[in-house]
C-alpha cells in the first residue's frame, strides 16, 4: 500500500540542509561520534558486491544518498565518501532487525513511482535538480520523512566514521570537518583491538 502525503504547517520554516548538515558532523566529529557505530560494529564486508541491497537498489541509494549529502568545493560527496558501502554494511550486521533492513529497501519503489510521476524512467536518472525534488516530495509522505532521517544517519557514518568500517577513504570526512582521531582506533570493523 502506497504512503498517503501528509499536511506540513504552511508556518513551518525551511531549513538549509546544508548548514544542519554541517553542524550536526561537525559536532558529531568533535565528540568523536560514529553515529550508529556507537551503538554496534558493523561487519567487515566485501568492497565489490552489495550484502543486502541488490544492484538496482544499490543504483538507487548511491544517487539518493549524493543528493542528501552532494559534493561541493572542498565537501566530498556521499559516493566519494563509499555512504552507500557503509549503509549496505550497516544493513547485513546480524544486529540489525530484518524488518529495518527490509523497511530501508522496501521505500525504494517510492522513489521511482515520484521519479515516472516527473516523466523519468528511474530515480537516479533525474538530474540533481530532480532528484532534490523527488526527494522533497517524498517527505512529504508518511513514513518520507523518517526515511529520508534514517538514510541519513547512515550517510553521516561513512563522513565521520572510522575509515575501517568502510566509508571516510584516507579519512577525507574527517579531513574536511577539521577532526583529529583519537590515537587508539579499531583495527576491524568487527571491533578488533584499538591501535
Amino acid at each position: 500500500m502506497a504512503p498517503t502525503p501528509s499536511q506540513r504547517p504552511e508556518s513551518t520554516p525551511r531549513i538549509d540542509r546544508r548548514e544542519v548538515l554541517l553542524r550536526a558532523s561537525a559536532l558529531a566529529a568533535a565528540a568523536g561520534l560514529s553515529l550508529s557505530a556507537c551503538l554496534r560494529q558493523t561487519r567487515a564486508f566485501a568492497a565489490d558486491a552489495p550484502r543486502v541491497l541488490t544492484d538496482a537498489e544499490w543504483v538507487t541509494m548511491e544517487a539518493a544518498q549524493e543528493t542528501l549529502w552532494p559534493a561541493g568545493p572542498g565537501v566530498p560527496g556521499a559516493k566519494e565518501l563509499n555512504a552507500t558501502r557503509v549503509l549496505d554494511a550497516a544493513l547485513a550486521d546480524p544486529d540489525v532487525p530484518p524488518i529495518e533492513r527490509e523497511w530501508v529497501r522496501g521505500w525504494i519503489p517510492a522513489l521511482h513511482e515520484l521519479a515516472k510521476a516527473r516523466g523519468a524512467a528511474t530515480f537516479e536518472s533525474l538530474d540533481a535538480g530532480g532528484r532534490e525534488a523527488v526527494l522533497v516530495a517524498f517527505r512529504e509522505r508518511d513514513e518520507g520523512s523518517g526515511w529520508i532521517r534514517v538514510v541519513l544517519g547512515y550517510t553521516l557514518e561513512a563522513v565521520l566514521g572510522d575509515p575501517v568500517h568502510g566509508g571516510n577513504p584516507g579519512e577525507i570526512g574527517w579531513r574536511w570537518a577539521g577532526y583529529e582521531p583519537f590515537d587508539l582506533r579499531p583495527t576491524s570493523a568487527s571491533g578488533g583491538a584499538p591501535k
